[in-house]
């Protein structure tokens, strides 16, 4: 037979998880309004781009193979630069690069691009070494796509009246 104090100790851990139990099938039916507080009605969606060549006015426009599309089109002049895998030899490279970048971005030329070419000896540090070079001279428009990374100037706003403005690419 259990001792008095233990008796009365199982007695209030029933009462605790019988309390608990009443109050889960009290409030079960209030449970969906709870959860409508952290409902969404627009799910996070995302896209994906397919293999083959996107026909849908972002593929076209913001995709790869759209810009190159669109920059034939506009007959805009590419500058390969290639890359050589060699750090002694990329450095001067890089300088052109940085030149060259520079250049169209200063002069705000739009109908030059610049295609800097990797190669299989390109280290992910030049990769890096690119993407400071970028972020150094504040470019927005650049691109890597298919081992090549495009330099492209930012389209040029200007602004007509108040109400209207002008965007040249």
């Amino acid at each position: 037979m259990a001792k008095p104090k233990q008796r009365m100790n199982n007695v209030n851990m029933a009462f605790l998880y019988g309390v608990q139990i009443f109050l889960l099938l009290a409030f079960m039916h209030q449970t969906d309004r709870v959860l409508q507080k952290y409902k969404f009605p627009v799910v996070l969606r995302m896209a994906l781009p397919e293999d083959g060549p996107d026909t849908s006015y972002f593929g076209r426009r913001f995709s790869g193979e759209g810009f190159l599309n669109e920059a034939k089109r506009q007959r805009k002049k590419i500058t390969t630069i290639y890359l050589t895998g060699i750090p002694a030899e990329d450095i001067k490279r890089f300088d052109l690069v940085k030149y060259e970048s520079r250049k169209i971005e200063y002069t705000h030329d739009t109908m030059n691009i610049i295609k800097v070419h990797f190669n299989e000896n390109c280290t992910y540090g030049q990769f890096v070494n690119l993407v400071n070079i970028m972020v150094e001279d504040k470019h927005k428009r650049y691109m890597y796509y298919k081992d090549d990374f495009y330099i492209i100037k930012n389209p040029i706003i200007e602004t007509v009246s108040n109400n209207v403005k002008m965007l040249y690419l």
